[in-house]
């Protein structure tokens, strides 16, 4: 039988509290903050709050990753991974493929009712990082992105505690 630390079996519902806030806000009032400021501050917001946040001190210009720093990660890597990456983006692929929606339409009685499916032109995608890599995210987001028709993809990830994203979220990225 599997059991929860506390020996209940794990079928027994179990009530866990959230977390207090210190200083008042709720977490939606915070994260509206964050946002505004960001809408208000841009890049600059972006630079402190990565500092406060992630512990990293960037400049501006370091927030935006140049396309031969992405491709040059490719060979900083171990093959292995960039082969395993091909793989699994190849794979993602046909699946993705193969669950694209049809347009359809359907004349009735006068009347033709139908769906049109068009991708968005620009998404953004975030994949979680600093203190691990997650290079599959990239690709679990980016290639159903792509396969749909999505025209330009943004990643957001946070930095490792160095300030530099890590080499093999870079290379998913290629």
């Amino acid at each position: 039988m599997l059991e929860l630390i506390d020996g209940r079996d794990v079928t027994t519902p179990v009530h866990i509290p959230r977390p207090r806030r210190v200083g008042g806000g709720g977490i939606d009032s915070d994260v509206a903050a964050i946002i505004e400021r960001v809408r208000m501050d841009g890049d600059r917001a972006l630079v402190e709050l990565g500092s406060r946040f992630d512990g990293v001190d960037l400049a501006a210009a370091d927030l935006r990753i140049q396309p031969e720093v992405i491709e040059r990660s490719r060979s900083l890597v171990r093959p292995e991974l960039i082969d395993a990456l091909e793989v699994l983006a190849e794979r993602l692929r046909s699946t993705c493929e193969r669950q694209l929606p049809a347009p359809w339409t359907s004349s009735d009685a006068g009347s033709t009712v139908g769906e049109l499916v068009r991708p968005l032109r620009r998404v953004g995608i975030y994949v979680p990082g600093g203190r691990a890599a997650y290079p599959s995210s990239v690709l679990m987001a980016a290639v159903p992105a792509r396969t749909a028709g999505v025209e330009s993809i943004a990643v957001a990830t946070p930095p490792g505690p160095s300030g530099d994203v890590a080499e093999a979220v870079l290379a998913a990225c290629s």
